[in-house]
């Protein structure tokens, strides 16, 4: 499965999420791939 979400960089609750679908992946044994694009007001997207 691959999930793919994008953020604010500007927001703390976007690494927050972050770091909690990591971890469940880690637990399930990487079943799925992340993909995480963050984007502020006026600036190109990032892939992090």
């Amino acid at each position: 499965m691959k999930i793919e979400i994008w953020s604010n960089i500007e927001s703390p609750f976007c690494y927050i999420g972050k770091a909690y679908l990591e971890m469940a992946n880690t637990k399930r044994n990487n079943s799925f791939i992340s993909t995480f694009r963050q984007r502020t007001h006026g600036r190109k997207e990032e892939s992090i």
